[in-house]
């Protein structure tokens, strides 16, 4: 969105310092492909042949992106683009000329991207976006889910909770609301696909509905034993390979021993792919304060809760070293600076730069997820391959095909040369 500064914002362009707000504001200008975004919404939106003209359709998405990422209702969010040079930069309001869009503009146009579903095919095309950009690989899916809090009280007009709302028990906690399922890229970290259903809905039944029926891979926690059993995963995923968690009671009740330690050594390797499927719950419930559920009804809660396309933008594992939008640096707050591999991409430079095929997308990973990510996918050819000749045991092992914890394309051979 080209425009002309005025006064007031040459002045703060000259300023000394550059705040959070500021850098995490031109990186979303820089990244979101806004053309492709304002023409889904665009056949949808008002013409204004009567009563007052409508503003501009870019205007508006960016206004209600920002109340996404920064967690404010209609009325703080107005307030605040009136205070914020920034967000009035980034949204085009010129105050000398026109005021920020109030907040029932705000709703209205909410109601729009409800009524008409577009929330989710702004998150398809955001992904179709990072695919032509070569960050969605397709080949690996971590499936996980979270649960989102909604206000328990009974303090309102109908003196009851939320009936599209239910409760369930965690561990030995009881909580209230819904929860959002999602499908992550197993190779980068980016949300492909998310769900949202009540709190009490059990995570294997929404497990088909995760799979974007490219992968041959799908990592997920022990909470989904037995997904591939399933009627509906077998009828329509067949081909996937499921790397399911063990349970920790059944590790836990065997025999102290090499069996034991090489069945811990080969979770901690499944867990370390399966860990980047969390980056997007820290994204979004603790960057984008979506803790709790900000409206009520269902048809209100999954698309601003969890189909807003900035999250796919934002869940990718290096976002922790990327800007926050949060609020700036307190004084006498001291923060370790976490620094970004020397292969990646910085910040958001790989939505933002030239195509996949460009020299310059090469060394787009790391060396360390390359090595990662080939030791968990060949975890048992370099258990096998580091056997040597001179070996000697002391005991001879259990027969390994009676224990189902172990790996699998194990023989028993490759156990006993494991140890020494």
């Amino acid at each position: 969105m080209e425009r002309q500064l005025s006064f007031a914002q040459s002045e703060y362009v000259r300023k000394k310092k550059t705040t959070r707000r500021d850098k995490f504001l031109a990186e979303m200008e820089a990244v979101v492909p806004w053309a492709r975004l304002v023409a889904l919404i665009a056949p949808h939106y008002p013409k204004g042949r009567r009563g007052r003209p409508p503003l501009g359709v870019e205007r508006m998405l960016r206004v209600y992106f920002l109340q996404q990422w920064y967690g404010l209702a209609d009325e703080a969010l107005e307030d605040t683009i009136y205070d914020s040079q920034a967000m009035r930069g980034f949204v085009g309001v010129d105050l000398g000329a026109e005021g920020a869009p109030d907040a029932t503009t705000l709703l209205h146009f909410r109601h729009l991207l409800e009524q008409h579903e577009l929330t989710r095919s702004l998150l398809a095309e955001v992904n179709a976006h990072l695919t032509e950009r070569g960050l969605l690989l397709r080949t690996g899916t971590l499936v996980d889910a979270t649960i989102i809090a909604a206000p328990s009280s009974t303090k309102n007009r109908e003196r009851r909770r939320d009936p599209e709302m239910h409760q369930a028990k965690k561990g030995n906690q009881w909580h209230f609301g819904m929860k959002a399922h999602l499908g992550a890229d197993a190779d980068s970290g980016l949300v492909h696909r998310v769900v949202g259903t009540a709190a009490h809905v059990s995570d294997l039944s929404q497990t088909h509905a995760l799979l974007h029926g490219e992968e041959k891979v799908a990592h997920a926690d022990a909470g989904y034993t037995g997904v591939e059993k399933r009627p509906e995963i077998v009828a329509q995923h067949p081909p996937v390979e499921w790397r399911v968690a063990a349970r920790r009671s059944k590790i836990k009740a065997l025999a102290e021993g090499w069996a034991k330690d090489l069945t811990q050594a080969f979770e901690k390797l499944k867990a370390r792919v399966r860990a980047r499927v969390e980056h997007p719950f820290h994204i979004v419930k603790n960057l984008f304060h979506h803790r709790k559920v900000r409206y009520r009804g269902w048809p209100r809660i999954p698309p601003n809760c969890t189909c807003s396309s900035p999250w796919p933008i934002w869940s990718s594992p290096s976002a922790r070293c990327w800007p926050r939008p949060g609020p700036e640096k307190r004084p006498g707050h001291r923060r370790t600076a976490r620094r970004a591999s020397p292969c990646a991409p910085r910040g958001l430079a790989a939505l933002a730069g030239p195509a996949p095929n460009h020299p310059q997308h090469r060394h787009r990973v790391s060396r360390a997820r390359q090595t990662q990510r080939q030791f968990t996918t060949d975890a048992p050819a370099l258990f096998s391959a580091s056997i040597n000749s001179e070996t000697k045991f002391t005991e001879e092992p259990e027969d390994s095909s009676k224990n189902q914890f172990l790996p699998p394309h194990f023989s028993g051979s490759d156990y006993r040369t494991c140890r020494r």
